[in-house]
Order: C-alpha cells, then sequence, then structure tokens
C-alpha cells in the first residue's frame, strides 16, 4: 500500500490462459479485466477492508475476470492486511481462486433442482383435479390400495363413500358451468375440511366425489375394486330412494345393480329386436320376444321397458 504496487503470481495469470510476459501487473489492468457488472462490489469490500479497524478482517468477495479466450472465469479472491513493525497497513496479500468447477457444480445441482420441481408437478397435475386441486380417479385408486395395505397390517378397517350432487346438471344448463365450477369448487373446500387429515377426498369426475374414511367399522369388501364397486352400488341406492340421503351398504344392492345391467342390456337387445321384427314383418316373417334365463317376469319387465322407450322417441319425433 505504501509504494501502490501490485503483483500478479504466474499462477494467477495462467487462470486466466496468459503466460507471464503477457499482461502487465498492475491496477489498472486488473480493473479492466473485472466483469463490469461485479467490479463496483469489488471495490466496495476492498474499501472496507481498508478502512476497517480490526486487523483480522479479511477480503472474501467473489467477482468474474475476462480470459484470454474472451470467456469470464469466476472467481474467488481472499486477502489480508500486512501491517508494518508501527501498525501501519503496509499491503494487502491474498489470492485468486478459480471456482468454476464449484460454479458449474452448482448451476448442474440448481438445474437437478428446477427438473425435480418440474417432475413433482407433472406428477402432481396427473394425480390432482385441474378445477379443486383434489385427488383424481388415479390417485385415489393408489390410496385405496395403500390404504387397504395398512388396515391389513394393523388388523383395522376403512370405508368408501361415493357422493354426487343432485340436480347438478340442473345448475350447469341453468347457470352455466362457470357457476357450476365454483360450485364444485365450494363443495370441494366444504368436504376437505370436515373430513380428518387421515382420510382422502377425491374427485372423480364431473359431480361424483369420493372419501376414503379410515378406521371404519363395516366390512364390506376387502379390495379396491369391492369398495368402488359397492360404494356405487349404494350410491345407485341413493338415487333410486329419492336422492337428497345416505346408505350404507347391503348385500341385496348387488343385486339390483346387477338386475339394473341386465335390464339395460335386455332392453338394448330388444329395442334392436322390435326393429328388426318390423323389417321382417314387411318381408312377411315375425319375430317373438322370447323369455331370458332371468324368467318371464324379468322379460316382461324388459318388454315394458322397451315399450316406455319406444314411446318416448315417437313422442320426440312427432
Amino acid at each position: 500500500m505504501i509504494s501502490n504496487e501490485v503483483y500478479f503470481s504466474p499462477r494467477w495469470k495462467d487462470i486466466l490462459g496468459y503466460k507471464v510476459d503477457e499482461i502487465d501487473s498492475s491496477f489498472s489492468v486488473w480493473e479492466k479485466l473485472v466483469h463490469k457488472d461485479d467490479l463496483s462490489n469489488a471495490f466496495n469490500e476492498i474499501d472496507n477492508m481498508i478502512k476497517n479497524e480490526d486487523k483480522d478482517y479479511q477480503f472474501n468477495v467473489k467477482f468474474r475476470m475476462l480470459g484470454k479466450d474472451g470467456r469470464y472465469v469466476p472467481i474467488l479472491s481472499r486477502a489480508k492486511k500486512i501491517f508494518d513493525q508501527n501498525g501501519e497497513l503496509l499491503r494487502l496479500v491474498g489470492a485468486h481462486v478459480d471456482i468454476s468447477e464449484i460454479v458449474a457444480i452448482l448451476e448442474t445441482s440448481q438445474d437437478i433442482t428446477k427438473l425435480k420441481n418440474i417432475q413433482d408437478e407433472l406428477k402432481h397435475q396427473a394425480e390432482h383435479d385441474s378445477l379443486t386441486g383434489l385427488p383424481n380417479r388415479v390417485l385415489f385408486l393408489d390410496r385405496i390400495n395403500q390404504s387397504i395395505k395398512n388396515a391389513q397390517r394393523y388388523s383395522e378397517k376403512l370405508a368408501v363413500s361415493f357422493i354426487d350432487l343432485d340436480h347438478f346438471k340442473e345448475v350447469n344448463d341453468s347457470l352455466r358451468h362457470k357457476v357450476g365450477d365454483i360450485l364444485l369448487a365450494m363443495v370441494s373446500k366444504k368436504f376437505s375440511e370436515i373430513v380428518r387429515q387421515s382420510d382422502t377426498v377425491a374427485r372423480l369426475g364431473g359431480d361424483e366425489f369420493a372419501i376414503i374414511i379410515s378406521h371404519f367399522n363395516k366390512d364390506d369388501g376387502a379390495s379396491a375394486d369391492a369398495l368402488v364397486k359397492n360404494a356405487d352400488a349404494a350410491m345407485y341406492k341413493v338415487k333410486n330412494s329419492g336422492r337428497n340421503n345416505y346408505q350404507f351398504y347391503t348385500a341385496d344392492m348387488t343385486e339390483k345393480v346387477f338386475e339394473r345391467v341386465m335390464l339395460e342390456t335386455q332392453t338394448r337387445q330388444s329395442i334392436a329386436s322390435r326393429f328388426q321384427r318390423r323389417i321382417n314383418s314387411w318381408h312377411g316373417s315375425f319375430d317373438s320376444l322370447e323369455p331370458s334365463g332371468h324368467g318371464f317376469g324379468f322379460a316382461r319387465k324388459v318388454d315394458r321397458e322397451t315399450q316406455r322407450i319406444e314411446r318416448s322417441w315417437y313422442q320426440t319425433l312427432h
């Protein structure tokens, strides 16, 4: 500091790609090589070091310096103060360290972190409903399987509840889908507030929701498929009981659901058969409705349902 001399070691010059005789040892050279965006901070650190009364205060700053190849090299600069026998500041002694590898590692780590965050976000989108933020059907089924394993491990039971909103279609039809979406979001929030943290609320689609309830006493299924099927049967019972109520699953519900499925299947076949009989009648032939394996009572029920649908079609067309 007394002579205002600057010394750059051969190692310092080599960091920037210069030979010993290719660059002068002067403060002005150092100032030109430091990146303009880092220069002010470097000067402030040097000034703070000189003015600081603490003799053990050390200079520690990072900046970029221009290399011979035109690329900037990240540098960690460290320095300490040297005093003479009278306690006067004599000079600053330090070193420049190339931290390119460290910076590369940190940048790679940041890139990995960003990639991990993107992957987590994509996974969240794949497993959650975009409107309500609740688990969707994919995550719901995974949660059921995990809950069943936990229940079996600890000899506990769980329940699955299916919920839908009565006459929700009328809301969408009369007030438009935007209002319907607001209603779904409000209902989802309410469901999430009333269940325990150990339970799962999911939106399966439309106005259909499901809740996995842990520590439940009923025993109506040992697999995810059985629980979902039985919960759906209970839901069907609710709809056939005037809506606006709830039902616990009972074994006879499965029989009724099976009968409903068979009725729908037979009805479709019967409708197709009726049209075929009319075509056949034009050609002088006629096929009568044959009872299925479920008996004449079931056949009559199919026939009545078919006639009801035909009347409905006729009224619509005329």
